[in-house]
């Protein structure tokens, strides 16, 4: 299921880590994050886009250009 939500949104794994994804176009970075984490993200100018299940989300900011 995670993966297909991924895909919906048009997310793949970027060579740099596991955990980081950039979108088809490489505009933004994303990260799975867990619930205790995301209103550090949040603080830090990361944007959400989805709840992936229970304690799991997916955030994502702007890459500088």
């Amino acid at each position: 299921m995670k993966q297909e939500i991924l895909e919906e949104l048009g997310i793949t794994k970027s060579e740099k880590g596991k955990k980081t994804m950039t979108n088809g176009n490489g505009q933004y970075e994303s990260k799975i994050v867990q619930e205790k984490e995301l209103t550090e993200y949040l603080n830090e100018a990361w944007e959400f886009v989805a709840s992936l299940n229970h304690d799991k989300y997916l955030v994502r900011r702007a890459l500088d250009r």
